[in-house]
């Protein structure tokens, strides 16, 4: 019994060491392509969760087009996608398995309306850097949790963050207006809100939002 136990696990272990090594062939052929920057770091590998995983290789997209493309490529060499925001999941939202991240960092363009009191966010964009900018119109999101400073418009979607005041103001679906986002199948698409908030992006990946604001309290205790 105990020779055939060790020869099934040494079994398990050889197709767990095969897969992540297809996995990783299948990562190249996507670099080969052009379509993803080899910026392996550690860092990745974690968020803010006691978790850890593997990132196959981290892309980092500059706009819509690079995240559609990325997107067919992963799909056509079957590989697992992790959209990553700040990284400050406490239940390893961002943790990789043999998957190739997509941060989104860079795509963090803030436009506000001052009239409509309404912004448009890319979903890289921090909390904190759009009521930076909110603020110059004496409009504020109120949606802060702790981490506002790191936490991305996109994490805060998917996750459907709250904060300190979540009684008054509630969570983070309570204030989107529209999500863009692109789908399993490389798809621009506008996201059904319901669905998008609190997905922890099974739905697609969050590209931007356009999100109502409200006027700065005069006073903050």
């Amino acid at each position: 019994m105990k020779e055939k136990t060790k020869r099934a696990k040494s079994k398990e272990t050889k197709s767990k060491e095969t897969k992540s090594k297809e996995t990783k062939s299948k990562g190249k052929k996507i670099r080969k392509e052009k379509v993803l920057e080899d910026f392996r770091k550690i860092a990745y590998n974690y968020d803010a969760s006691p978790f850890s995983g593997n990132s196959v290789c981290v892309y980092c997209p500059e706009n819509e087009e690079d995240i559609i493309k990325f997107v067919k490529s992963a799909i056509k060499y079957k590989i697992d996608i992790v959209p990553r925001g700040g990284g400050t999941s406490v239940v390893g939202g961002a943790v990789p398995n043999n998957s190739v991240v997509l941060d989104l960092s860079k795509l963090n363009k803030i436009t506000i309306d001052e009239r409509k009191k309404i912004a448009i966010a890319e979903a890289g964009a921090t909390i904190a850097e759009l009521n930076r900018e909110a603020s110059k119109f004496g409009l504020i999101l109120p949606v802060i949790p702790s981490s506002h400073e790191v936490a991305t418009i996109g994490g805060a979607i998917a996750t459907n963050a709250s904060g300190l005041r979540a009684i008054k103001y509630g969570k983070m679906k309570d204030w989107v207006r529209s999500i863009k986002a692109v789908d399993g199948n490389g798809k621009i698409i506008n996201g059904n809100i319901e669905h998008f908030c609190g997905s922890e992006g099974i739905y697609g990946i969050i590209l931007s939002a356009e999100l109502n604001l409200t006027s700065l309290p005069k006073e903050i205790s």
